[in-house]
């Protein structure tokens, strides 16, 4: 019998506690690697992100910078535990509320 995927949603924002929900959400795929990890980086249109600079405004390129950087994270953090091929991780990152933004990825991956 096989057991359907659980789709997890994480806030992260390159701060100590989106650190630490990415080291909870890391444990919980290592545990259970049927959850897919959805990783979810929100940036308010006036005000980016003091750890990925913009060069410009806040807009679709400067988002892709952030995917990229939130990418590396994780991919680092599971190098570093050793588990890279058992985790399954998206990253997503929009530019809004964060809590509107949140709710609306968890509603349109299922979890």
């Amino acid at each position: 019998m096989t057991i359907p995927a659980q789709q997890v949603v994480v806030g992260y924002d390159f701060t100590a506690s989106g650190n630490a929900a990415l080291q909870r959400a890391l444990t919980l795929g290592v545990r259970a690697p049927f959850h897919v990890l959805h990783f979810v980086c929100v940036v308010d249109r006036h005000g980016p992100l003091p750890a990925v600079a913009p060069h410009g405004p806040v807009d679709y390129a400067y988002t892709e910078r952030i995917q990229a950087a939130l990418t590396e994270t994780v991919s680092q953090e599971l190098r570093a535990i050793d588990v890279a091929q058992t985790v399954h991780f998206c990253v997503h990152v929009r530019i809004g509320k964060p809590a509107d933004e949140l709710l609306d990825v968890a509603r349109s991956v299922g979890a």
